[in-house]
């Protein structure tokens, strides 16, 4: 697992360290994606961020990777696939040069890999369903298609980024348990890659993927995904992946069945994806981002338990599910519903001069709580012991991957980002302490997050900060890979019920420390970076208290 961690943080740092070189690159080749009426952003953007995530995935696997003929097959894919996003970024191929270069990629797989679909599973509830000699052919439009969902999704800030996260969260797992290392490693990898380009894609982006990376997402995804299925009893069932690529593949159906009604190519651009929807019901943006990252771990979440159900029902839940979420959206767009986030509320009659002094007094708390909060940690860390040699790595791994990914420049599109790499801080503090301390120390955790709470409260009631319930895209993907993480865990029969139980009580604990954190950061910006160190310094006790030398 130690191993596992350290491809994740070398893909990370790989992105990162060469994104800003890539964002160059991308202006002197004319990589640029300019703004149009179909497009949501307002001016050029470079389009390279793929090409980043691909050195990041390649370089990482190629060093950690193991001989094995699953991962050979996905990197000589991967190589052409990339190669048509490239051609497809700087020449603006036609689509029948894209889907060309898509066919030939997935051809390259399935022949080095020897890997197909060779069954659909009992989606009808009448035995098993084989593919028999269309295989491969089936299996080949089966890739495309994913592969070209995927692009399509592309359409804001962070959202084929974070969902295809997701889906590396969750077929990552499934490698786990069933014990397709090679799988878990190019899902890992690649979710490395795609945390360090999110750093730079989640609204307001400074970067755009471009084909490059949509496409080659896509292939990962979905090659990674046929690679699962084809171990039979040691892998996965079809509708269980297909659960997992909902999102993306069900509404890249769902606009090609509209287009199709309506007369028009499949293919014809036009504003009617699901994300194009929700912003015309007046979501902002980091909305829109957050529900469709909710979806895609809903979807996800349902993939993991249900997988020992009958695969027809499977088909049958998730089919309902989306119908659901496409119905309400389209009756609250006809019945005119526009969301509304300005601000709510004025004093009128907490005008009083009790309340203006409450308010003060609990303005002048911000700056103590900042202090105060790291120092109770940091007592409580003092009595943890006996932390597993895995653990202690978990935690110094995320103190680098904080630290590095600690915005330099401190900006109001950064703050999101700051949220969230505080909140994963707090998180893995708090489980630490909640599992490895002592019933003191679990007990004094109870206490600060009750008071923590408390704190929140009256800041709300007293300040009316009612914009601490915003969030980012970035902050809503690090808190549902936090809570999924127990999810996961207990799935995979990998802690008791007690454990299980514990987790998800820090996942509950978790929040009003997140809500404080961004009371305490949302004016003073540069106070985040004492409560950045602070944070760090209490995972780094907690590592050296565990017992891991220097």
């Amino acid at each position: 697992m130690v191993e596992f961690g350290l491809m994740l943080v070398t893909a990370l740092m790989l992105t990162l360290l060469t994104m800003p070189l890539i964002i160059k690159l991308g202006h002197g080749v004319g990589m640029v994606d300019h703004p149009d009426a179909r497009k949501v952003h307002v001016q050029s953007m470079p389009r390279t961020g793929g090409i980043a995530i691909a050195i990041g995935f390649f370089v990482t696997v190629l060093f950690f990777g193991m001989p094995d003929r699953g991962i050979q097959a996905v990197l000589l894919g991967a190589v052409v696939i990339i190669a048509t996003g490239v051609a497809d970024d700087i020449w603006n191929i036609t689509p029948k040069q894209k889907f060309l270069g898509e066919i030939i990629a997935v051809v390259v797989f399935l022949w080095w890999s020897q890997a197909s679909l060779h069954t659909l599973g009992n989606i009808l509830g009448t035995g098993a369903i084989s593919t028999g000699v269309f295989a491969y052919i089936f299996t080949v439009f089966v890739m495309v298609g994913v592969i070209n969902a995927l692009n399509l999704s592309d359409g804001l800030d962070g959202l084929a980024g974070g969902m295809s996260c997701i889906a590396c969260l969750f077929l990552g797992f499934f490698a786990y348990i069933n014990q397709q290392w090679s799988c878990l490693l190019l899902m890992v990898v690649l979710l490395g890659a795609l945390l360090g380009f999110l750093y730079y894609n989640i609204h307001p982006a400074k970067v755009f993927m471009g084909d490059t990376g949509s496409l080659l997402l896509g292939y990962l995804l979905i090659a990674t995904v046929v690679l699962l299925i084809d171990h039979g009893e040691r892998g996965i069932s079809p509708i269980t992946g297909a659960l997992i690529l909902a999102v993306p593949v069900f509404d890249t159906l769902a606009v090609m069945v509209r287009r199709i009604m309506l007369g028009c190519s499949p293919f014809s651009p036009d504003r009617t994806h699901l994300h194009h929807r929700l912003l015309n019901l007046g979501l902002p943006h980091g909305a829109v981002v957050s529900a469709l990252y909710l979806l895609m771990g809903a979807y996800g979440l349902f993939a993991v338990m249900m997988r020992q159900h009958e695969e027809w029902l499977q088909l049958l839940l998730g089919v309902m599910l989306v119908v659901f979420v496409y119905a309400v959206v389209v009756l609250l767009a006809r019945s005119g519903y526009r969301w509304s986030h300005g601000s709510h509320g004025s004093h009128g009659s907490h005008g009083s001069h009790a309340f203006y002094v409450m308010t003060q007094i609990l303005g002048k708390t911000v700056p103590w709580v900042a202090w105060i909060l790291p120092v109770c940690l940091l007592l409580l860390g003092m009595w943890v012991e006996g932390i597993p040699r895995n653990i202690e790595w978990l935690i110094l791994l995320s103190t680098g991957a904080v630290v590095l990914l600690y915005p330099i420049s401190v900006s109001k599109g950064r703050l999101g980002f700051i949220y969230a790499l505080l909140y994963w801080c707090v998180f893995l503090i708090l489980a630490v302490l909640t599992y490895y301390g002592t019933e003191k120390v679990r007990y004094g955790v109870s206490i600060l997050s009750w008071l923590v709470l408390f704190w929140v409260v009256l800041k709300l009631v007293f300040k009316r900060r009612q914009r601490v319930f915003l969030t980012s895209g970035f902050e809503v993907l690090i808190i549902l890979v936090s809570w999924l993480i127990p999810q996961l865990l207990a799935h995979a029969a990998y802690v008791d019920a007690a454990a299980e139980e514990q987790l998800m009580l820090v996942c509950l604990q978790s929040i009003p420390f997140l809500l404080a954190i961004k009371i305490v950061v949302f004016k003073k910006a540069r106070r985040n970076r004492g409560l950045m160190l602070s944070m760090s310094l209490v995972l780094l006790v907690l590592a050296i208290n565990g017992g891991v030398g220097f």
